[in-house]
């Protein structure tokens, strides 16, 4: 029987020792798990995938009717190829409307909102408009490898764009409230000063020669006055660099019709929207834009011949934008007359 319970003694020393060495490295395992850095990812700008690599992840909002989007497809799906981006699609015209909202939403976060696809995301960044892969490509792709180089550092994140304010409140521009007298709507049968009574005498060509002298007088001082602003204008343009030089003159004239660039406008956003309003001269936009892209970012010189290629399109494109100018202002004046 004493035998018998020394067995059974060594059964139950040898289960529990065997327990025991199951338990306790099991317990060790938890509790380095625990005691392990974790790494803080600022969601939804960063992720960590499997193989514990931090990637920038990459918003990317499009549109399936979307030319510049359709240009944009190709190079969003090459950042994959990296290693170190991870790029998330967000269709706004699908029958799903979920990622139409969430880009919305996320846009919204930073501060901002989508007017135009495509619209890239990323560290708490919006930009807007895709050209070509070795253009906006390039300037995108830079910014994104330093977003991850501040992240590798030391877990900066790019501060959001916080978009100019666009809106206003069109009743204050005109004083609602004051009182601007009393205007009677009777006829009046006196002339104005210097006026012709009917059947009254006429006017003594004396009068006529001296007032076509005034209107000639006038005439040319103001001709005087425009000839002088065209060649301060040239000078003030002459000193700048080829390609800047074409799209001031080319940003100028366009204001001077009403179209001004806004300030969170890119080149190509701002040329895009010329080109609506002459689409016969897109091609000429389109190249000092170009021009204008090559002289910021690219860090080289213009050749000779593309200097002249330049000077051609914005030759081409000075009455177009005279005769826009003209447009605008002779509109604006019908609705302000109509109104």
């Amino acid at each position: 029987m004493s035998a018998l319970r020394r067995r059974l003694v060594r059964i139950c020393a040898l289960t529990g020792a065997l327990v025991a060495m199951l338990i306790v490295p099991a317990g060790v395992a938890l509790a380095a798990d625990d005691s392990a850095p974790s790494i803080a990812i600022d969601e939804p700008w960063f992720s960590v995938g499997d193989d514990g690599v931090t990637r920038v992840v990459l918003w990317f909002a499009y549109s399936s009717t979307c030319s510049h989007c359709q240009a944009a497809a190709p190079w969003v799906t090459s950042l994959d190829e990296l290693g170190w981006v991870e790029t998330r699609w967000l269709q706004m015209n699908g029958e799903d409307q979920a990622p139409g909202q969430l880009a919305v939403e996320l846009a919204a976060s930073i501060g901002g909102d989508i007017r135009y696809v495509p619209t890239f995301m990323y560290c708490g960044v919006l930009e807007s408009g895709f050209d070509q892969p070795e253009t906006t490509g390039v300037i995108l792709q830079s910014h994104l490898e330093a977003c991850r180089d501040a992240v590798l550092e030391g877990g900066a994140v790019v501060p959001p764009v916080t978009p100019p304010d666009r809106g206003g409140d069109p009743g204050n521009e005109f004083g609602e409230g004051r009182d601007f007298g009393t205007i009677s709507d009777l006829p009046s049968f006196e002339p104005v000063p210097g006026g012709i009574e009917p059947g009254g005498p006429r006017v003594a060509d004396e009068s006529r020669v001296g007032n076509a002298t005034v209107i000639v007088v006038l005439l040319g001082l103001l001709a005087f006055f425009v000839l002088w602003r065209v060649l301060r204008l040239r000078r003030r343009y002459r000193f700048l660099a080829p390609g800047d030089r074409q799209w001031q003159r080319l940003a100028f004239a366009a204001d001077r019709a009403g179209i001004a660039q806004r300030p969170a406008e890119t080149f190509y956003e701002y040329a895009s929207w010329l080109e609506e309003q002459l689409p016969q001269r897109r091609a000429e936009i389109h190249q000092i834009a170009d021009g204008k892209v090559w002289q910021s970012y690219s860090g080289r010189s213009i050749t000779s011949e593309a200097i002249a290629r330049l000077e051609r399109a914005w030759g081409k494109l000075q009455l177009p934008m005279l005769w826009l100018a003209l447009r605008r202002s002779v509109r604006s004046l019908l609705r302000g007359s109509g109104s």
